[in-house]
């Protein structure tokens, strides 16, 4: 599990906030040779 806060993430739903990290994290999660295989996310801007 994993928890993002980033500024970016200000105006943009849950959604678009996880597709950016899953975006940002491509290679690393794909196939057989990827370093992750499940990745469960919280994501917000910062207060």
């Amino acid at each position: 599990a994993a928890m993002i806060i980033d500024e970016s993430f200000r105006g943009k739903n849950r959604v678009q906030q996880q597709r950016a990290v899953y975006a940002a994290l491509k290679g690393r999660m794909d196939g057989a040779n990827g370093d992750l295989h499940a990745l469960a996310l919280t994501t917000k801007a910062p207060d």
